[in-house]
C-alpha cells in the first residue's frame, strides 16, 4: 500500500505549483488554497493543490507533475536546491 501526503507545507506547495512563496500566501489569503493549522504550522491540503492546479491547467491527478505524483524525495531535492 502507497500512501501519499495529505499535508504540504508552503515551501513544499510553492516547489509542486512553481510559484514563489508568496504568491502562496497570496493563493491562500484569497481562499484559492485550503489549509489546516497544526501549532504555528500551516498546511496546505493536498487536495486543494490538485483543485487548483486542475483549475489553471489540464493535469490529471497522478499525471507527471501532480502533487501527488511527487515523492517527497523530489521534494527534498528541490529544498537542498535552494
Amino acid at each position: 500500500m502507497e500512501l501519499s501526503k495529505l499535508l504540504y507545507s508552503k515551501k513544499e506547495s510553492s516547489i509542486l505549483l512553481s510559484v514563489s512563496l508568496r504568491t502562496v500566501d497570496n493563493l491562500i489569503a484569497g481562499g484559492d488554497l485550503r489549509t489546516k493549522r497544526l501549532g504555528k504550522r500551516v498546511l496546505v491540503l493536498a487536495e486543494s493543490l490538485e483543485q487548483y492546479a486542475g483549475a489553471v491547467g489540464p493535469r490529471a491527478a497522478g499525471s507527471p507533475g501532480s502533487p501527488n505524483s511527487l515523492s517527497v524525495s523530489r521534494v527534498n531535492e528541490d529544498k537542498a536546491r535552494g
